[in-house]
């Protein structure tokens, strides 16, 4: 049963450092399993501080991945979650951009900008996984 017990016990396993136990209980009941949408990101974030616990930092950064998923305004609270933790929520959340068609290639600008001067400009939200600078911008037709 996926349930608040099953978070708590969880939860209790994690703070004594039996992370196995941690994947264990939390696993099976991802990513549907939780009713809740509170209940997924807490496991989702148990599952990313066992993962950092372990060293394994691809395993923790795809499970705040999946957090961000469920709820993309999620914040971690600094009171309790470490460092290394609130900075990589913080680095894969996602941010806007603007991209700027200039001549025959987009460009990003990731500052505050008026824009002037007969440049098209388009906000997107855009994942960390897409590339800076694309030959034609996913959506668009190359030109």
């Amino acid at each position: 049963m996926c349930d608040d017990t099953t978070l708590n016990t969880a939860t209790g396993t994690y703070d004594f450092g039996l992370f196995a136990q941690t994947f264990a209980l939390i696993q099976p009941c991802l990513p549907d399993g939780f009713p809740a949408k509170n209940q997924r990101v807490r496991a989702y974030r148990l599952m990313a501080l066992s993962y950092s616990a372990r060293d394994s930092l691809g395993q923790a950064r795809e499970s705040v991945r999946l957090l961000l998923k469920v709820d993309s305004g999620y914040q971690p609270d600094p009171q309790t979650d470490p460092q290394p933790y609130i900075k990589m929520v913080s680095d894969l959340k996602p941010r806007w951009y603007t991209w700027l068609w200039r001549g025959n290639e987009w460009y990003k600008w990731t500052g505050r900008a008026v824009v002037a001067g007969g440049l098209a400009s388009l906000p997107f939200l855009l994942r960390e996984d897409i590339q800076p600078y694309l030959p034609g911008h996913p959506g668009f037709p190359d030109r």
